[in-house]
C-alpha cells in the first residue's frame, strides 16, 4: 500500500513563530506613552480539542484508507521556546501529558486495518520538534486488544496484551504500517503512532503562522509565492504557484474573534518535493496580554457557543517525483485533509 505511512513524513513545518511588539529608548528607558515589548514566556502549556457541532478531523490517504480523528479529553501537554527577542521565537520541545487521548477509526482500508481504536497516553511522551519522541508510552486500544507502545531513546518497545516488549528502531516501527507480514496489531501501532505525529506536525504549523496575524490586518490579501518547479511540473500543475493569507474581519487592528482564511494554488516546497493545494480557515482568534504586557494566552478556539477552531477545506498533499526532467504525482500519495480541531497556547 504506497505512502500509507503518510504522517511519517513531515510537511515541513517551519517551527518559528514571533509575536508583534516593539518600542524603544534611550538609555534603556521608554518614551512617554509607549508601550514595552510583549513578553513572550519560555514554556506555555498546549491543548488540541474537538470543534463544535462535533465535526471530526478526517486524512484521506490516495483514496486507499480514511482516517478519522475524534478527541476524547483532548491532547494536552506543555511545549519550550527559545525566547531571543518578541520577533525571534523558536519551537524546541513538547510533552504530551498523561491522559491524552484521541479515537482514530480507519475505513475503506485494502488491509486488515480496518475499525477503531483509542490511543491513550499512559506515561509523558517527550519529543523535541521535529524529531521523534525519545521517552513517553501510549496503549493502543481496540476490540479484544491493547498493544502498548513505549518509546526509547533508540527506538520503540510493543507490547500486546502485557507480553514480553518486542524492540524495533524507528525505521523499523514507521515501516510496519506498511509490511504485510507483520502482524495486525503491529501495523495498527504503527499507524497510531504515525496519526499521533500528524497532529503535532499540523499543531506547529498553525502556531508558525501566528506571527503572520499582525501583518494582515485589513482585508487585503498577503500573497507568497511558492517554490518554482526545478523542471517540467505535473501535468495541469502551475511551474510557480501561491498561497494566499487573508483577514476575513473588519477593522484596522488584530482583535480577539478574527478569522482568517489560508488559500493554497500549486504550492510546491522544493525541499520535501510536496505540492499543497486547498485551504484552511482559522476562526475566532484569541489572545490575552497581561498588565504586564506578557503573552498569557493565543490560538484559535470555540469560546461558549462561539464557533472557533481550524477547518480545513480539502487540503490536498501531493508527493511529487522527478523523472528524467519531468515531475508526476502518484494518486496513492495524495493525502487530503478535511474537517478541523481548536488549538491554544495558555500560560501555565
Amino acid at each position: 500500500m504506497k505512502r500509507a505511512n503518510f504522517v511519517w513524513v513531515a510537511i515541513a513545518v517551519g517551527l518559528m513563530f514571533s509575536c508583534g511588539g516593539g518600542g524603544g529608548g534611550n538609555d534603556g528607558q521608554l518614551p512617554s506613552g509607549v508601550e514595552p515589548p510583549l513578553a513572550i514566556l519560555p514554556t506555555y502549556n498546549f491543548e488540541i480539542g474537538e470543534m463544535l457541532e462535533n465535526i471530526d478531523f478526517f486524512v484521506d490517504v490516495g483514496g486507499q484508507l480514511e482516517i478519522t480523528i475524534e478527541f476524547g479529553n483532548t491532547l494536552f501537554g506543555s511545549v519550550d521556546l527559545n525566547v531571543i527577542s518578541p520577533s525571534n521565537v523558536t519551537f524546541l520541545s513538547y510533552v504530551t501529558d498523561v491522559g491524552s487521548n484521541i479515537r482514530v477509526t480507519v475505513r475503506d482500508s485494502q488491509t486488515t486495518l480496518n475499525g477503531t481504536y483509542v490511543l491513550n497516553v499512559t506515561s509523558a511522551v517527550n519529543a523535541s520538534v521535529g524529531d521523534s519522541p525519545t521517552s513517553g508510552a501510549f496503549d493502543v486500544v481496540a476490540p479484544n486488544e491493547t498493544v502498548s507502545v513505549n518509546f526509547t531513546g533508540t527506538g520503540v518497545e510493543l507490547s500486546l496484551d502485557g507480553a514480553a516488549a518486542i524492540p524495533f528502531t524507528w525505521e523499523e516501527y514507521q515501516e510496519l504500517i506498511d509490511n504485510p507480514l507483520a502482524e495486525t496489531w503491529q501495523r495498527r501501532s504503527s499507524l497510531a503512532g504515525a496519526t499521533f505525529g500528524f497532529m503535532f506536525d499540523l499543531m506547529f504549523e498553525i502556531a508558525d503562522q501566528f506571527d503572520e496575524l499582525e501583518l494582515t490586518l485589513t482585508t487585503n490579501p498577503t500573497v507568497e509565492t511558492c517554490d518554482m518547479f526545478t523542471s517540467s511540473p505535473p501535468s495541469g500543475v502551475l511551474a510557480q504557484g501561491e498561497s494566499v493569507f487573508t483577514r476575513l474581519s473588519s477593522g484596522d487592528e488584530l482583535s480577539p474573534g478574527d478569522t482568517f482564511d489560508w488559500q493554497f494554488t500549486n504550492c510546491w516546497d522544493s525541499s520535501t518535493y510536496d505540492l499543497i493545494d486547498g485551504g484552511a480557515q482559522f476562526s475566532n482568534y484569541i489572545e490575552e496580554i497581561d498588565a504586564n504586557n506578557t503573552l498569557t494566552r493565543i490560538g484559535f478556539a470555540p469560546v461558549g457557543n462561539t464557533y472557533g477552531g481550524i477547518d480545513f477545506f480539502e487540503l490536498r498533499i501531493s508527493e511529487t517525483e522527478e523523472n528524467q526532467g519531468m515531475f508526476t504525482i502518484d494518486p496513492a500519495a495524495v493525502i487530503t485533509v478535511r474537517g478541523g480541531f481548536w488549538m491554544l497556547l495558555s500560560q501555565p
